[in-house]
Parts: C-alpha cells; structure tokens; sequence
C-alpha cells in the first residue's frame, strides 16, 4: 500500500456511488475493490483500490465484454502473499 488514506466502508461506499451493503456483497463475493482488514472486524479501503476499482468500471461501449469477468481475471493474475 502506499500513502494515500484507508477509508471505511460507509466512506468507499459513498465514493463509489453504491450503498454499503452493496460494498459488503461485493466485499463477500469477492466482486469488489480489494480492501484491509483493521483488526478482527474492521475493513478499510485504500483510496489508491477505490480509484483502480472505479476506473476498471469504464466502458467503451455497452457491448464491451463484462466487467465482472474483467475483474476476476484481473485478480487471478494478481500476486498472492504466502500465508
């Protein structure tokens, strides 16, 4: 992560223009934008994952292919962090 402030769910969802519990779905279904857990029950979100997240949303055309399936390549190809 870098230097740019952690937001809480109800600010991420207010940035993105969707309702929390959407965010939550997202967050649970693993659709949405990565986030951080903050101890054992709070989550953050980096507005650095926001604003890629937000972006991966733009579409040239409405035919373009789907965003869902986008995403989900997209975090298949992301490294992953031994446990």
């Amino acid at each position: 992560m870098n230097d740019t402030p952690i937001l809480r769910t109800p600010a991420a969802a207010e940035f993105l223009g969707v309702s929390t519990s959407t965010l939550e779905k997202w967050r649970v279904t693993g659709l949405g934008p990565r986030f951080v857990k903050i101890g054992a029950r709070l989550v953050g979100y980096d507005q650095a994952d926001l604003d890629a997240f937000r972006n991966s949303l733009v579409r040239l055309a409405s035919t373009s292919g789907s965003n869902r399936e986008r995403r989900r390549r997209a975090r298949a190809e992301e490294p992953r962090l031994a446990p």
